[in-house]
């Protein structure tokens, strides 16, 4: 019930982010808190562009007030980026660049760093 919860308000976080720094977006992606085990390969949070899922490591998906936000921001430029342009769910070129410098001026990270 309480790994819910945290599925519950991560996403709420998410939509929340989105429709503030991401008002573009055509389809919000899924986000989905993986365990510990399930984790063997990936950091704290990623991108699946193609199932349209961002995941966050459990170890991570109960600090919700600075570090979910960042990692749910990172996998937003990317999401955004694969809707617009096709980008790779990892690529952090110059686009993702842009779209990072855009969102901090818009005050994404005020509080967050």
């Amino acid at each position: 019930m309480a790994e819910d919860m945290v599925q519950f308000t991560l996403r709420a976080q998410a939509r929340k982010l989105a429709k503030q720094y991401f008002p573009k977006l055509k389809k919000m992606p899924n986000l989905r808190v993986v365990p510990e085990k399930d984790n063997n390969e990936h950091g704290p949070a990623w991108l699946n562009a193609l199932t349209g899922t961002i995941h966050i490591d459990e170890r991570v998906s109960t600090f919700q007030e600075k570090t979910t936000p960042i990692l749910i921001l990172h996998e937003l430029i990317h999401w955004s980026l694969f809707e617009e342009n096709g980008d790779p769910d990892e690529a952090e070129g110059e686009r993702f660049d842009a779209q990072l410098r855009r969102i901090k001026e818009l005050g994404a990270y005020t509080g967050l760093l």
